[in-house]
């Protein structure tokens, strides 16, 4: 899937006005092609090739490359929700990436 250039460059331009990557966004997206409600908070990665949202047990992952993207799901029965994420790209790559997510477990409180 790919977002048209007009909205990626919209997005970016809102996401970069925040003080820091922690700030307050509320995506609209056509719920018919992609619901982003789940996103609660939004960063980079390391090297600024992807924007990456992720709330619940959810991850939003858009590369800023090739303006496609994808939607990754953690396992709820076992985990509650991700509590934070860092998303590495490789330098050598457009579309490589690693992601080490912090998560709450459902068994543990």
């Amino acid at each position: 899937m790919k977002v048209p250039d007009g909205q990626i460059k919209e997005l970016i331009g809102r996401v970069k006005s925040f003080p820091d990557n922690e700030g307050d966004l509320e995506f609209v997206a056509d719920v018919a092609k992609c619901d982003l409600r789940f996103v609660k908070k939004i960063k980079f990665d390391t090297n600024n090739r992807f924007l990456v949202g992720f709330g619940g047990n959810k991850i939003f992952v858009l590369n800023l490359i090739t303006k496609d993207y994808e939607i990754l799901e953690n396992n709820s029965r076992r985990y509650e929700k991700i509590c934070d994420l860092n998303l590495i790209s490789h330098s050598d790559e457009n579309r490589g990436y690693k992601c080490f997510i912090s998560t709450l477990r459902k068994d543990v409180k």
